[in-house]
């Protein structure tokens, strides 16, 4: 069991495990630092977008310090691999990354990563990520139509599995995937690469202003944004909501709920 050595707080019930340790971190009550809890009242997602958290889910938020602001592009997408195996090598769950941070198990949303840069009172920056995780339930979502959640429930035993002590050994990984070196990039990329369900697929991605980008998901580029080959040129985009299926119009978000 891997051990946490930093402050670290769990609720039962809380607003936003992300907010609240945002509002420490600016305090500079805590960083490193994590908070996790059973149920959000407030949770967020990518944008505008609200991650539906009911009980049963398992909710994290671990401040990163960071110590190369130039290497921020490599935090995401090494916590998205770590938290990856970590499933994988835990639960013996076939999880697969889709891009931009997101796990799925056979197309269906197992959890997703929100990364937000906050700054502390002595100026030191940090990295808060955010996690969500169906654990002991799937949620409920009768709107949803693409990426329909599942839940480590459905995939394995989890009756003895306690939030919080599985919460704790989660912070770890966090922590030490967010401590990226700039030696580890070409690893890293394969690893996205390996763990990719996106790459090879059509895709519609919806970017922020509302443009829909569709076509053939080929690689990752040097910041980890996705390049899609659309019709005779490819297209690098660096954020947006990732649809696996040529789509029109206004598709639904693809992170509410779990």
């Amino acid at each position: 069991m891997l051990a946490w050595p930093h402050p670290f707080s769990y609720f039962p019930v809380t607003d936003s495990t992300s907010a609240v340790l945002k509002a420490w971190v600016q305090d500079d009550r805590s960083l490193p630092g994590a908070v996790a809890a059973g149920e959000q009242t407030a949770g967020r997602g990518r944008g505008d977008n609200v991650w539906r958290s009911p009980s049963g889910g398992l909710y994290l938020s671990v401040a990163i310090p960071v110590a190369d602001p130039p290497l921020l592009h490599l935090i995401g997408p090494s916590i998205g691999v770590a938290v990856a195996r970590w499933l994988q090598e835990r639960f013996g769950v076939g999880v697969r990354l889709k891009w931009p941070n997101d796990w799925l198990i056979e197309d269906r949303k197992l959890g997703g990563l929100l990364l937000e840069l906050v700054r502390a009172p002595r100026g030191q920056l940090a990295v808060i990520a955010g996690l969500g995780l169906n654990a002991l339930a799937t949620p409920q979502v009768p709107d949803r139509r693409a990426f329909l959640p599942t839940s480590l429930a459905e995939w394995t035993d989890v009756t003895d599995l306690q939030l919080e002590p599985l919460a704790r050994e989660l912070a770890v990984v966090v922590l030490e995937a967010g401590q990226v070196g700039a030696a580890r990039e070409p690893v890293l990329r394969a690893a996205m690469k390996d763990l990719s369900c996106t790459l090879g697929r059509p895709v519609s991605v919806l970017v922020p202003g509302g443009e829909l980008v569709s076509g053939l998901a080929v690689d990752f580029g040097p910041d980890f944004s996705l390049c899609v080959r659309t019709g005779d040129r490819v297209v690098r985009v660096q954020a947006g909501d990732c649809f696996h299926e040529m789509v029109t119009g206004s598709p639904e978000p693809t992170n509410e709920g779990g």
